[in-house]
C-alpha cells in the first residue's frame, strides 16, 4: 500500500521548487485560477474574453490552459482589476525576528526575545 504524505500549503515547493520560486508560481496560479473563474461566469469565449481584457484570444488560451510561465503577477493584477476585482496581499512573517547586534535582525532559534508576535501580521490592500 502507497503511503499518503500531507503536503505544505505550497505544491510548488512540495514539488522541489526553492522557496520563493514557489511562492511566486503560488501567487501566479492563484491569480490565474481566478481570472479563468472569471472567464468562465461571465460565460465568455476566448476570443470575447481577448476583447475585453485587450489580448488576443491565444493569449487568453495560455492563460485558461494555466501556462503560468507566459504571465507575470503585474499583468495578473492588471487583468483582475481590469475585470473589477479588488486584489488584497497578507503577509505574515514567515519566521519570528529577533534583534541581533551584528546585523540588527536575526531569525528564529536566536536565544534573544521575539520581536515580531503573531499579532504583528498585516494586511495590505493593492488597488490597482
Amino acid at each position: 500500500m502507497n503511503d499518503v504524505v500531507k503536503g505544505s500549503s505550497n505544491v510548488f515547493e512540495d514539488l522541489g521548487f526553492e522557496k520563493e520560486e514557489a511562492t511566486n508560481l503560488k501567487i501566479r496560479a492563484d491569480l490565474m485560477l481566478d481570472l479563468k473563474k472569471f472567464i468562465e461566469l461571465q460565460k465568455w469565449t476566448q476570443a470575447e474574453a481577448a476583447m475585453f481584457f485587450g489580448e488576443t484570444q491565444p493569449r487568453i488560451s495560455n492563460l485558461i490552459n494555466g501556462d503560468i510561465e507566459r504571465f507575470g503577477i503585474d499583468k495578473l493584477v492588471q487583468m483582475l482589476s481590469q475585470a473589477g476585482m479588488d486584489i488584497q496581499v497578507l503577509v505574515t512573517p514567515i519566521r519570528e525576528l529577533h534583534w541581533s547586534s551584528i546585523s540588527g535582525v536575526r531569525w528564529a532559534n536566536s536565544p534573544r526575545k521575539s520581536v515580531l508576535a503573531k499579532s504583528d501580521r498585516r494586511e495590505t490592500e493593492v488597488r490597482a
